[in-house]
């Protein structure tokens, strides 16, 4: 008869920096040991095939493989602080060699983290207020007893999937995904049962995650067809690729010529692009931008002496206290945040308390505001 041997090897890195969660790795090897003594790989027969059973990637191989100390990797897989380099020598290692954290093993702790992430995936605008769009779920999931910690992805960043991996290698027990995007991640949540809740959008390839929306597509149409009467024929929309999903059918059905560009955050980005189309006979004539960058707009327009409205009219896609009580009142649309961060926090702590999770769409949660950004379409020769 075989006798079955199982090592278990335990693995304590730093505690984080963040919140210490107690972080451990417990790698499972599981041997068939012969009747001469010799220990050989468990073998398994699927659908006439062999598969033999690999030992698990441990922490040592990585290292090797990526040349650096053991220490370095845990710290790297655990989210804490290393060099750039350390970190993709680190991560592609790990990728190349399959080296997953033990959701076994997870299972066996016995007791939560406390702890939920947040992870934002869009172009987040460096100048932008993002605890104005999370404050909301900070603060029930904190009354809730759990502590949250956020990452965003942004041009240049860490990639989504990387984020994802980290906040599962701090275990957290469940998980916020903002314009929710396939992510091999994700597969690691699902074997180890931890909800995953997409805010705002998902792509059709998430479907399996429950969403919490709010429904824009009014106050699109509203901002549309106020641009439409005013005599506005062309719009250019800086909200980026995510931000401005839908806007193209809106402004089109309103026989609105719509262009969406990708600018930089910087102000000689914003500078060359108002040189570009004030003025310019059948250029646009209304942008749409994200907040921080309507204010370069406003800043920009100023020093070229292109007057708003009258030559340029604008729009925020976020509103803010401040957006009344600049020298140009800033048309905006309102979205309410508060709603939509509670009704996610809410369905949250429902689903970890034990029920289910269903999509929520919020209506009448986005709303165009008029100020004084918004005039009639100029005349251009």
């Amino acid at each position: 008869m075989e006798a079955k041997t199982v090592r278990r090897v335990r693995i304590l890195p730093t505690a984080s920096s963040v919140t210490n969660l107690g972080h451990r790795l417990i790698c499972h090897h599981d041997s068939a040991r012969e009747s001469g003594g010799r220990e050989t790989s468990r073998l398994q027969i699927v659908n006439g095939e062999d598969h033999t059973l690999k030992k698990p990637v441990t922490l040592r191989a990585v290292a090797q493989k990526a040349g650096v100390s053991i220490a370095t990797v845990s710290k790297a897989l655990n989210g804490l602080h290393v060099s750039a380099v350390n970190y993709a020598r680190v991560h592609r290692a790990a990728e190349s060699l399959g080296y997953t954290p033990n959701v076994g093993a997870r299972g066996l702790r016995g007791a939560r983290t406390m702890s939920i992430g947040v992870v934002i995936n869009f172009d987040v605008h460096p100048g932008i207020e993002l605890m104005t769009l999370i404050d909301k779920t900070v603060e029930d999931m904190e009354r809730g007893g759990y502590g949250v910690l956020l990452a965003t992805s942004r041009p240049g960043g860490t990639d989504v999937d990387s984020l994802l991996r980290r906040m599962f290698e701090r275990r957290v027990d469940g998980l916020f995904y903002w314009n929710a995007q396939p992510a091999k991640s994700l597969m690691l949540y699902r074997e180890a049962g931890i909800p995953v809740l997409a805010v705002a959008f998902r792509s059709p390839e998430c479907s399996d995650l429950p969403l919490i929306s709010a429904d824009s597509r009014q106050a699109y149409t509203d901002l549309f067809s106020t641009l439409h009467d005013l005599g506005h024929r062309m719009v250019v929309d800086l909200s980026g690729e995510i931000s401005s999903r839908g806007h193209e059918v809106g402004a089109r059905a309103r026989s609105i010529e719509y262009q969406r560009l990708d600018i930089g955050f910087e102000r000689e980005d914003v500078r060359r692009l108002v040189r570009s189309i004030a003025g310019r006979p059948l250029g646009p004539t209304a942008v749409i931008a994200p907040y921080p960058t309507a204010l370069q707009v406003l800043s920009v327009c100023d020093e070229l002496d292109v007057v708003i409205p009258d030559e340029l009219s604008l729009v925020s896609v976020m509103d803010s206290e401040a957006t009344s009580l600049l020298r140009v009142p800033l048309s905006a649309m309102s979205m309410d945040y508060q709603s939509l961060g509670s009704a996610a926090s809410q369905a949250m702590l429902d689903k970890l308390a034990g029920g289910e999770i269903r999509d929520i769409v919020l209506s009448e949660a986005v709303e165009l505001i008029q100020r004084s950004s918004i005039g009639p379409a100029p005349r251009r020769p």
